[in-house]
């Protein structure tokens, strides 16, 4: 093969040959030939000879050029590939890339029966009953650590003592920072019409969490009522206007002992009212509260 470096030397430095591939004659550079070069007559021969084997050496190659095999040929390739699959790999070495590429479409993957026992006579699986691992002592390298929202304890690895804070996701998104995290991200954005109906039509009713079985509008027309003012002072001047819990005199309000939602009956009696300030009042409806939604849940 020329290159253009050879074009200014005499001929007495090149020889007649015959490429391997084509079967064309060239003329090839003296020294070439001595190294081992000189076989073809151009780098599209010798990479399609390369390419398709020829280096080893095929008898009648040219003649097997542009035409197709059979199926009965490729149905014997295929069983002749199938018995020894690894005489394509020998000398060949993957690259890490390609192994990851390996490891990742093999992951959640399954093998078969059939599988297993050609690995284990190959000598890829441990055999059963093996003895490998007697008398060794495995130590935990991790730590344990307390989580901020159930107070359990924890095993973690070194590589992440760090960064882990919570037991499990549950915790993680119980926690505050998460909580606060989600607010600030929804800041500043703009909703839609659409997505506010839909918002509201998901927690309306008896998808609400303060949702009590629809008495809330019956004690709320009864609130209303003059009769429920006059009931207010009564039930303020018998407890001394001050605070039943904690004997505070500014903010005051009229509860009852039992809800008006269990029973409306009564609402208007004195002996059911009691004194609270706007803390005390709000503490114990949201224990009540909290109370009703648990029964609600063993319950349902």
């Amino acid at each position: 093969m020329l290159t253009k470096k050879h074009i200014n030397l005499p001929w007495r430095y090149f020889l007649k040959r015959k490429c391997n591939f084509c079967h064309k004659n060239f003329r090839a550079y003296k020294y070439n030939i001595k190294k081992g070069f000189g076989k073809y007559c151009s780098k599209t021969c010798s990479n399609r000879a390369n390419k398709l084997g020829f280096k080893i050496g095929h008898s009648g190659f040219k003649a097997m050029l542009g035409k197709k095999h059979s199926k009965e040929a490729k149905e014997k390739m295929s069983i002749a590939h199938k018995k020894n699959p690894s005489r394509y790999w020998l000398g060949k070495t993957f690259t890490d890339e390609h192994r990851e590429r390996i490891r990742k479409t093999n992951i959640g993957r399954k093998m078969s029966k059939q599988e297993k026992e050609k690995r284990r006579k190959l000598g890829l699986f441990f055999q059963k009953g093996h003895k490998i691992n007697l008398g060794k002592t495995f130590t935990k390298r991790g730590i344990y650590k307390i989580c901020s929202v159930c107070q359990e304890k924890f095993y973690v690895a070194l590589g992440a003592s760090n960064r882990r804070v919570y037991c499990s996701k549950k915790c993680l998104f119980a926690s505050s920072i998460y909580r606060n995290a989600i607010s600030q991200r929804q800041k500043g954005k703009i909703v839609s019409e659409e997505v506010k109906e839909k918002l509201s039509l998901a927690f309306r009713g008896p998808k609400s969490f303060l949702w009590m079985g629809g008495k809330g509008l019956i004690t709320k027309n009864l609130r209303q009522h003059p009769k429920y003012t006059q009931w207010r002072r009564r039930v303020v001047k018998k407890d001394g206007y001050k605070c039943v819990k904690c004997g505070s005199k500014s903010n005051l309000h009229a509860d009852h002992i039992v809800p008006v939602v269990e029973n409306p009956k009564l609402i208007f009696k004195v002996d059911n009212g009691r004194t609270l300030c706007g803390d005390c009042h709000t503490q114990i409806t949201n224990e009540w509260r909290k109370s009703k939604k648990l029964a609600q849940t063993r319950t349902g």
